[in-house]
């Protein structure tokens, strides 16, 4: 039976007794956390000394089991140095961080050990908790859609179109009825429509494509980054791209006006959000974990990237998803309990926000596409006025 006493007086564990442990557990990988439950250990106490071993070469990460946690097992020096008579050269424990209050549930929690931060990271992308936005999202989606679908049956007898996506001038209205966006829109005031237009999809295939997509990369980012720094996340990149599909494109070339519409702005910042968080804990992630979510994320931005170039999507939305999710997972990532470190990402976020919002003033004022649509718009409006009979009271004086 192996020896699970710590060789310290003081009974905490020392670098060299978890060493000692690891090298026992041999072919098989070492388990923390069965460990200490088996010892009566408390977890915590074997941070340190895990750190100290994988700074000085020693350990290393093995495979994640669920319900067991974090494997490890000896390096080549590892090996060397159990039977070495000589003090193991570890580095010494790193300080202690304050302890700071923050839900327990919550991955991005700055931990008081750099090997609990390794820790929470592999579980949150191995070992999520469900996710929970993810499913909302996708019955809201859904669900919008069939509302459309009801639209188009009661009011114009277009389901087929409405299914298919195309016949533009016969879905047009139902699209703006369901919270499409649109130049026109925006100079009535209609502001609303550059968030409402994310849930807003062109036919079945654009909804299935882009549910299959959240279904599949939603989970993870919501593993990873935690639930409502998710949603965050998803809604500022949508909202990113609805501005730049507008502020870019708000007209085609032969004067027809774009509705916008989809979950693609905000797909494409789930996945650069991903990225930026793979990018920061890659060294805490087993060997063969990085390079598979790295071949995972590059075929599902290769097929996201083709999508972009079809005719009739929008590439300047997702290029304004993708910009707006990476700055904004950027920010959130400094949200670790420090009120200074929250402040600091609360005025990152605003400025992005403003940042988007200037790029959308600046299109507004001096593209060409918009003065254009600003003159027909214009032009309509004063048609409108002219036609418009004046009231039956009018040029008489009030009673």
């Amino acid at each position: 039976m192996p020896n699970m006493a710590p060789s310290s007086q003081t009974g905490s564990p020392t670098p060299a007794d978890v060493l000692r442990w690891v090298a026992e557990s041999a072919p098989h990988l070492w388990f923390p956390g069965q460990w200490a439950a088996s010892a009566g250990v408390p977890r915590d106490a074997l941070d340190d000394p895990l750190w100290a071993l994988r700074q000085a070469g020693l350990v290393q990460v093995g495979d994640w089991v669920d319900g067991v946690g974090q494997g490890f097992k000896l390096t080549p020096d590892g090996e060397r140095a159990t039977g070495d008579p000589d003090p193991i050269p570890v580095a010494p424990p790193p300080p202690p961080h304050p302890r700071v209050d923050e839900p327990a549930d919550d991955p991005l929690f700055a931990p008081h050990s750099e090997y609990a931060a390794g820790e929470g990271a592999r579980r949150s992308l191995l070992d999520p908790r469900p996710a929970v936005v993810t499913p909302f999202l996708l019955v809201v989606n859904v669900g919008w859609y069939l509302y459309g679908g009801v639209i188009a049956l009661l009011g114009f007898r277009a389901v087929s179109d409405y299914l298919r996506g195309t016949n533009h001038p016969v879905i047009s209205p139902i699209l703006l009825r369901l919270g499409a966006v649109g130049g026109p829109q925006l100079l009535a005031g209609e502001w609303w429509r550059l968030l409402t237009s994310c849930f807003v999809h062109v036919g079945l295939f654009h909804l299935l494509g882009n549910m299959i997509t959240l279904a599949l990369l939603g989970t993870v980012a919501e593993g990873v980054w935690g639930r409502w720094r998710f949603a965050v996340i998803y809604v500022l990149s949508g909202l990113a791209g609805s501005v730049t599909a507008m502020a870019i494109q708000p007209q085609t070339g032969a004067d027809q006006v774009v509705l916008v519409g989809g979950a693609s702005g905000g797909l494409w910042g789930l996945l650069t959000a991903v990225t930026a968080w793979l990018l920061k804990n890659l060294r805490y992630l087993p060997p063969d974990t990085g390079p598979e979510w790295a071949r995972k994320l590059t075929v599902v931005a290769a097929m996201n990237l083709l999508v972009s170039f079809a005719p009739g999507v929008s590439l300047a939305a997702h290029v304004g998803g993708a910009l707006g999710g990476v700055l904004v997972a950027l920010c959130l990532a400094r949200i670790r309990g420090d009120r200074r470190e929250t402040a600091a990402a609360a005025a990152g976020l605003g400025l992005v926000c403003v940042a988007f919002a200037a790029l959308l003033a600046v299109a507004m004022l001096r593209s060409d596409d918009w003065k254009d649509l600003r003159e027909q718009h214009d032009r309509k409006a004063e048609a409108v006025k002219s036609i418009t009979p004046p009231p039956a009271d009018a040029g008489r004086g009030q009673p």
